[in-house]
């Protein structure tokens, strides 16, 4: 549907080489299903409310995705993002059922939740030599 959606509703429509497959779109997938399936994972090792507190951590591990990716950061960013810090720790504190095991795979999916997040940014934000970007339904139709 959204491949028709882009080719009715725009003007011209940028269809990906294989490199942009390869190096964008297929990545954005991997790291979408491995997300998915590490959190459900870590709803078997820990509870809810616990997988849910470290997932709200998502944006600190993105701030550290971007600057590994290469991609600018307003630094002003880093106050809002510790409050976030603070108030995971906060939230967490004292939970009974603890389990290293559903952090780790929570944590994870953070991390993959993260690199695709990132990458997306990266397709809709024009390149240093001036390639045009994929519109926003142009990535959810590919």
């Amino acid at each position: 549907i959204a491949v028709f959606c882009a080719y009715v509703w725009q003007d011209s429509m940028h269809w990906p080489t294989l490199q942009e497959w390869t190096t964008r779109f297929v990545p954005i997938a991997c790291a979408h299903a491995t997300s998915v399936a590490v959190s459900n994972m870590a709803l078997m090792h820990a509870n809810a409310s616990f997988v849910e507190v470290v997932t709200a951590t998502t944006p600190v591990v993105a701030v550290g995705v971007v600057l590994l990716f290469g991609q600018a950061f307003d630094r002003r960013l880093l106050l809002p993002v510790s409050v976030i810090v603070v108030g995971c720790i906060v939230s967490s504190k004292g939970d009974v059922a603890f389990s290293s095991l559903g952090f780790v795979l929570a944590f994870s999916g953070n991390i993959f939740r993260a690199i695709k997040a990132t990458i997306q940014q990266m397709m809709l934000s024009k390149s240093p030599d001036g390639k045009a970007a994929f519109t926003t339904l142009e990535v959810l139709a590919w």
